[in-house]
């Protein structure tokens, strides 16, 4: 029975590290990116994440998914876009609705599908990329996570459990080898 459940352990331990050693190297990487350059949003691979906070796309895109965007050369009107606010370090996640020309060059028009008005026209330059996909409520996940009680329910919490379970484990060892010992004294 002990052997069952240390094969158990084990597995879920291994299934647990294929699992989140990926995420682990992904969020290192964004880390990073995101302190060596301070005003970019952190790519992989031209791919982004981000975390919708309004309901200006909805039912596309709805408050509080993570949506994932690409940066790409080109965009087209139908495109759902995601552009950095002029004089801001803010975005928007909207779609294009149609091309013009601006006092200094062409210019995109964008507009929330659940707006009632356009956005005003940026410059293709603005546009960080395209949307291409959304994981739905994960952004309210992530803003949990990063908040107090989100840090201590899943970062410290967890630490604590296998910090008591690995010496609870030890202890169990030691007291195990501890009786083979006094065993092996007796049939001496």
């Amino acid at each position: 029975m002990k052997n069952k459940k240390g094969i158990i352990a084990t597995i879920i331990g291994t299934v647990l590290c294929i699992f989140l050693i990926p995420i682990l190297v992904v969020n290192c990487i964004l880390i990073y990116k995101s302190v060596s350059g301070k005003e970019e949003i952190p790519k992989i691979g031209g791919v982004f994440p981000m975390i919708v906070l309004t309901d200006s796309m909805y039912p596309e895109i709805k408050s509080g998914d993570l949506i994932i965007c690409k940066s790409v050369s080109e965009y087209n009107k139908g495109d759902i876009v995601t552009y950095s606010e002029e004089e801001s370090t803010s975005t928007v996640t909207h779609r294009i609705i149609r091309g013009q020309a601006g006092k200094d060059g062409f210019e995109w028009v964008t507009k929330g599908d659940a707006n009632n008005i356009e956005d005003k026209p940026i410059k293709p330059e603005r546009i960080l990329g395209v949307y291409k996909f959304r994981i739905r409520g994960l952004g309210k996940v992530i803003i949990f996570i990063q908040s107090t009680k989100g840090i201590i329910i899943c970062i410290v919490l967890p630490i604590l459990i296998l910090s008591v379970a690995e010496i609870i484990r030890k202890d169990r060892e030691k007291k195990a080898l501890q009786e083979k010992i006094k065993e092996l004294e007796k049939a001496d």
